[in-house]
């Protein structure tokens, strides 16, 4: 079937635009200043991506528009959301545009570099998704001078080379729970001292924003820097070079 022929609305196309309408109303609950309710629209949206793809695949309804789609939901969902919260975060102080507009700059760039040559092997780059939560538990968790400045890690990891697992093989799995594991250990150790680091101004949030917050931003931060390291171990970089190679030349 041509592009031109695929239909617009199908099951897994409402889903991306359901992740779609939860970035916008994440956005707007920003904007009035309920950054916790903001965080669970974006926790909300990372879930609706997750389900898009996987219910296109067992109904067979896999198409063009749906990948374009997903790529146009998720800059709004994932790269102007958590951009959008830090900017609340700093009061609209103009000096955090800066970490903000490379936020969603790489977002856009990784999500352009994924529609061109990605694969469903692993990631190269932190997936969007992952840096979105990442980025937002960090704006609900510390306070606004430790955020800008791992807006730009979180940024540069997204652009760059390294490759990340996919929970769509079986190896991938495997490393991504052993990143997990060590994720709820370092939870379990900081947990008691990371509070000192919750800033005044957000001890009064609800309860479950920050709740989630404290979880996901150690199993993001495992993701993001252990998961790596235990993937490329586990796989070696001739494998990596021999599945760009194969990409690149379909």
């Amino acid at each position: 079937m041509s592009v031109r022929n695929e239909k617009l609305i199908t099951i897994p196309n409402i889903i991306t635009l359901l992740n779609l309408v939860s970035g916008l109303v994440s956005i707007f609950l920003t904007a009035l200043g309920n950054l916790p309710l903001a965080y669970l629209l974006i926790l909300l949206a990372a879930t609706f991506d997750a389900f898009d793809g996987l219910i296109a695949r067992k109904i067979g309804q896999e198409s063009n528009i749906g990948r374009q789609l997903d790529s146009l939901a998720d800059i709004v969902a994932f790269g102007a959301g958590p951009a959008v919260l830090i900017l609340k975060q700093a009061s609209l102080n103009p000096l955090y545009l800066i970490p903000a507009s490379f936020f969603i700059a790489c977002g856009a760039l990784r999500l352009a570099r994924f529609n061109l040559y990605g694969t469903r092997e692993f990631f190269e780059g932190l997936p969007i998704p992952a840096a979105a939560i990442f980025a937002a538990s960090m704006v609900i968790y510390f306070p606004v001078e430790i955020t800008g400045w791992i807006y730009f890690l979180i940024g540069y990891l997204m652009i760059s080379s390294v490759i990340y697992p996919s929970i769509k093989t079986s190896y991938g799995r495997n490393s991504i729970i052993i990143s997990m594991i060590i994720g709820f250990i370092l939870l379990l150790f900081l947990a008691t001292i990371s509070s000192e680091l919750i800033s005044d101004s957000f001890v009064k949030l609800e309860a479950l924003g920050v709740f989630l917050a404290m979880i996901l931003f150690y199993l993001a931060f495992s993701y993001a820097l252990i998961s790596p390291i235990i993937f490329y171990k586990t796989r070696g970089k001739a494998y990596y070079r021999n599945v760009r190679l194969q990409n690149v030349s379909k």
